[in-house]
């Protein structure tokens, strides 16, 4: 369905200073709903092509320079600064009745080629303070927020922190300094930090959390944090790990900000059309979960149509923004329209047999290891639980689910997990989808930490799609190191449509 009021690559005028555009339906269902909705502009499109900015001034109230106000960009040589790619996104922007958010004054990429590890700690330092006081001191009066820093979380490493040349000069007090000489130079601004993978929760998310609790203990100015959201329709959180995200740090003080928003497509096996209603459904949740939540004040697209994302520069080419390369919405500006009026994707029928195991083990096997239905400890109602288990793909499985599956689509999964014998360990669900003579593929549709200590959620959402006829589809939960027994309750896997 083409939304009324979204024109394609005619009328409507440049992006300039010219006269007034009629705002989009986008635009106006994002005022209604009480929350900004944005996207990442690409200078020289917003420059040489009237189409691109016909739309970015019609449908978003909120811009963010996808790359112009980067370190790298911005400044020649010490000191030495280029303004003026810049100052057009702005100033359009103004014209336009936009709010700009700058990105990302510290950031381990695009910096100056001058920054190199030959400076000393001071050298760097002194460098990274002056940036940030020339770049706010520049645009002052002219930004809503500023993404101060961007990406410092890495749980990969045994710090816990990226280990950038930021890190490996300064330390982590670098994050801190950052914040506060940004405050200084500019108490007007609002200051983000921003980073990926946080949206679910989990050991990124709690590592992203504890370190802004800690920072705003000490005093740093920090007032909200941006999730970038970059999806794949194939798994993606789901809208209640997202709303409980965003309450945690909400609590903490903090303003909610959706900062860099797509979903990929093609790492889904169908046609365009299914990935095309399933990115309709991914958009929709991401949105709805932000407009029925009060802290997130704001919904940023990483871009808008196809023709200019940066995944195409990344040289993996997707088609992962609401509107096609020829400026013509698709699917997903339905869902992003039905999110902004708070309306989340339905869940229908449960599809797994028996999943509250009322009827005892009917239906599920172990994959390994022994299988017995007990009262759940610690919450209502029963639980499988699989010992004696001998690897970590040994766990709770269910076969025969192609009658219900075999139409794909998008779905949301949900299970409780709880472990014995070990205090903390990875519990993964996975559909094991087997097509036609080919190998089975796993399909990871929600993964967490679990615990001894009481049940935690597994939830997310996932698009099923087939590159031949599938032949079978099994459910399969598992994951903890051999030993250790893991218990389930509460299974889900509905389909999800848009209403």
């Amino acid at each position: 369905m083409r939304p009324s009021g979204m024109g394609g690559t005619g009328g409507g005028g440049g992006g300039g200073a010219g006269g007034a555009l009629p705002l989009g339906d986008l635009r106006k269902a994002a005022a209604a709903a009480g929350k900004r909705l944005g996207t990442a502009v690409d200078g020289v499109a917003l420059r040489d092509d009237p189409s691109y900015a016909a739309l970015l001034a019609r449908e978003f109230d909120y811009v963010t320079p996808e790359n112009a106000t980067k370190w790298g960009p911005l400044a020649l040589g010490p000191g030495i600064y280029d303004w003026a790619p810049a100052d057009a996104i702005v100033d359009a922007a103004a014209a336009h009745a936009q709010a700009v958010k700058g990105h990302a004054l510290v950031w381990h990429q695009q910096t100056p080629s001058w920054v190199t590890d030959a400076m000393s700690a001071d050298e760097l330092g002194a460098a990274l303070k002056a940036h940030i006081e020339a770049t706010l001191a520049h645009f002052r009066g002219r930004m809503r927020a500023w993404d101060v820093v961007n990406e410092a979380v890495d749980t990969s490493t045994a710090s816990g922190y990226r280990e950038s040349l930021f890190w490996q000069k300064l330390g982590p007090r670098y994050i801190e300094d950052a914040f506060r000489w940004a405050r200084a130079a500019d108490p007007d601004v609002l200051l983000f930090y921003n980073d990926f993978g946080i949206e679910r929760l989990g050991a990124k998310s709690d590592a992203t959390y504890a370190m802004l609790r800690d920072l705003l203990a000490n005093g740093t100015p920090i007032d909200g944090i941006g999730f970038q959201s970059h999806l794949s329709i194939h798994r993606y959180p789901a809208d209640d790990d997202l709303r409980a995200n965003f309450r945690r740090f909400a609590e903490l003080g903090l303003r909610v900000n959706v900062s860099e928003v797509d979903a990929r497509t093609l790492l889904m096996p169908a046609t365009q059309d299914t990935r095309w209603q399933a990115q309709r459904i991914a958009f929709q949740q991401v949105v709805g979960a932000c407009v029925l939540e009060p802290a997130c004040e704001a919904i940023t697209f990483w871009g808008f149509t196809d023709r200019y994302s940066w995944i195409n520069a990344d040289g993996d080419p997707d088609d992962p923004l609401p509107f096609d390369r020829s400026y013509m919405p698709k699917p997903a500006t339905d869902g992003i329209l039905d999110g902004l009026a708070g309306l989340l994707p339905k869940r229908g029928d449960n599809l797994p047999r028996n999943g509250d195991f009322a009827a005892g083990a009917d239906d599920w096997a172990a994959s390994g290891g022994v299988l017995a239905v007990e009262a759940a400890d610690g919450r209502a109602g029963s639980a499988a639980c699989v010992s004696g288990r001998t690897d970590t793909r040994h766990g709770l499985t269910q076969a025969a689910l192609l009658e219900p599956l075999s139409a794909g689509g998008p779905l949301f999964f949900a299970a409780w997990a709880r472990l014995r014998g070990a205090p903390s360990a990875p519990v993964i669900a996975e559909l094991i989808v087997t097509e036609s003579a080919a190998e089975p593929r796993l399909l990871n549709v929600a993964s967490r930490v679990a615990a001894d200590t009481g049940w935690i959620q597994l939830a997310g959402y996932v698009s099923l799609g087939f590159a031949a006829t599938p032949t079978a589809i099994d459910l399969q939960i598992s994951g903890p190191p051999a030993g250790v027994d893991l218990c389930v309750a509460g299974v889900e896997l509905r389909p999800l449509s848009a209403r």
